[in-house]
């Protein structure tokens, strides 16, 4: 099982965590959490609720639903938060050749905050997510899940996926 593959490698490092702060939903994350559950009752999990198409909510219940400690904020409230977490992990829609991580809107300013406060930023991913691919272009979704008026001299841009730089990121874990 790739999940297992992955939580054997960071395992070293999460026993010595019990709160993490993540965002959005990655099955590969919410995986290695539950398995780390497992061997720590203790894990608390912070979730950013990853607007505008909630999926940090889907999330936070999944891990409820596994017995995990769970609190859920908004995106903006990280800065609050990440003095209070021990690290923090996200997941890959895609990991350039370049080292860069393409993930969820929210992982670029979480990496930051986490160089700011000292803390580590991890990756799990599968290889499977691994491309071949140097760059990646920002595509602006649907206006109408952030603001459904329109406005005279109102643009509204709604990206859903950023780059992560390689120099934010503490360790990718992979299978």
């Amino acid at each position: 099982n790739k999940v297992e593959i992955i939580f054997t490698k960071i395992y070293p490092i999460l026993k010595n965590i019990n709160r993490v702060i993540i965002l959005s939903k990655i099955k590969t994350v919410i995986d290695v959490l539950k398995l780390w559950y497992k061997k720590n009752k203790k894990i608390k999990v912070i979730v950013c609720e990853s607007r505008p198409k909630y999926e940090g909510r889907l999330t936070a219940l999944d891990l409820v639903n596994a017995g995990i400690r769970v609190e859920l904020i908004t995106d903006t409230m990280m800065g609050i938060y990440i003095s209070k977490v021990d690290a923090a992990i996200i997941g890959a829609d895609s990991v350039l050749k370049n080292g860069k991580v393409v993930n969820k809107v929210g992982s670029k300013a979480l990496a930051l905050f986490c160089k700011e406060y000292k803390k580590p930023f991890y990756v799990v991913t599968t290889r499977s997510k691994f491309s071949k691919r140097k760059s990646f272009k920002a595509k602006n979704e649907n206006s109408k899940e952030i603001w459904n008026k329109s406005v005279n001299n109102l643009k509204v841009n709604n990206v859903y996926f950023e780059e992560v730089e390689k120099k934010f990121i503490l360790k990718i874990f992979t299978d």
